[in-house]
């Protein structure tokens, strides 16, 4: 995907590359969703008239649409220009220079430069205990140690490759437009999920009407 999931054993890291981070668990989960409801689909196909069998089709695709907007959907895009928290109904963009700090007690989020605070969905901590604030932990713990003792190794590679940018001196006196980060509704996934409710109560109405 990148380097710095790949980086060598040897020698110094290639400059970070471009990536697409996803759970490999959600990633299982949104197919067995799907297989699961194209499975439904074809049984429904079977043993109702077509019209009845498209209109009832609708249940098992609002599953499965409801499943890939909670878990496949949701991920975290890097490059060296800056990371997208891709949620399920918004999108921000946040550049590198804006991180301020990193905030891994219940997962990977970030406070900006310009004072949000942003969260990334697809990546929540790992199942251990709760870490505490960067304002209430000891000092000396940098963000890659307490990435570590998160233990989810996507937001290590996260932490890691701004460490590495910095590292590298492109962080070095950023320059930041005094705006937030632009968040931006995902109008795709919201049309797939309003549209796939409204198919699968048409088709809950029809069998109560039966």
């Amino acid at each position: 995907m990148f380097s710095l999931l790949n980086r060598p054993s040897s020698g110094p890291p290639r400059f970070p590359e471009e990536g697409t981070l996803r759970p490999a668990g959600a990633r299982v989960l949104a197919g067995a969703a799907f297989g699961v409801a194209v499975v439904a689909a074809v049984s429904i196909a079977f043993q109702f008239p077509p019209l009845t069998a498209l209109l009832l089709a609708g249940i098992p695709v609002f599953g499965a649409a409801l499943v890939w907007a909670l878990y496949w959907h949701p991920r975290v895009d890097i490059s060296p220009a800056g990371m997208a928290f891709v949620n399920i109904l918004r999108t921000t963009p946040i550049p590198w220079p804006a991180v301020d700090d990193f905030d891994l007690r219940y997962g990977l989020a970030v406070t900006t430069r310009w004072g949000t605070k942003e969260s990334a969905w697809a990546m929540p901590r790992a199942m251990k205990r709760a870490l505490p604030t960067s304002r209430q932990a000891p000092p000396g713990p940098s963000a890659g140690a307490r990435a570590r003792d998160n233990a989810n190794p996507l937001i290590i590679v996260v932490v890691d490759y701004h460490a590495e940018l910095d590292k590298r001196g492109f962080l070095a006196d950023p320059v930041l437009e005094d705006s937030t980060p632009q968040r931006q509704w995902n109008t795709g996934v919201i049309a797939a999920l309003l549209l796939t409710a409204a198919w699968a109560a048409a088709a809950i109405i029809s069998l109560q009407v039966r």
